[in-house]
């Protein structure tokens, strides 16, 4: 008996969920889901808001010497704290510390603009875009008054 437990022993799967676990979904998304030197980008986008550091923390509804802690220890935050520090910072600033994207508020309207459009005119939408963008600056010039777009050929 004692040889057949060992051998199901040595061939059976550890239940032991400390090992076994690889990531729980909420580590996955936070480590995953961002681009390296996010941390990096956080103590930028704390360092360029106009409030003091305990301003932030408090706003944060963190202690008030939380923010200046982190950034001298290098500590990453936890997810809620992180959460908590990105809502206080704003969209521009959570959407440069996620993706490394700068957003102006011009971006943000144009996304707001684009959202609720269904898939069919955003793929259009995208593809006006990206041939604006590739057609250069000067090629194309939009007018307010009209609301029209209009060609302009470049110069040789």
């Amino acid at each position: 008996m004692a040889l057949h437990v060992k051998a199901i022993a040595r061939y059976s799967v550890q239940f032991n969920t400390r090992d076994n676990v690889h990531d729980s979904p909420a580590q996955a998304c936070y480590a995953k889901s961002m681009e390296n030197g996010w941390f990096d980008r956080l103590k930028e986008a704390i360092e360029s808001d106009p409030r003091s550091p305990r301003a932030i923390s408090l706003a944060a509804r963190c202690g008030p010497n939380y923010v200046q802690q982190m950034l001298k220890e290098g500590k990453e935050p936890g997810s809620d704290r992180l959460a908590r520090l990105l809502d206080v910072l704003g969209t521009s600033g959570a959407m440069y510390v996620l993706a490394g994207i700068r957003m102006s508020d011009d971006d943000r309207e144009l996304l707001k603009a684009i959202t609720p459009l269904s898939p069919e005119l955003r793929a259009s939408a995208l593809r006006f875009l990206t041939e604006l963008a590739a057609s250069g600056s000067g090629s194309m010039q939009f007018s307010a008054d009209s609301d029209q777009v209009a060609s302009k050929s470049k110069p040789s």
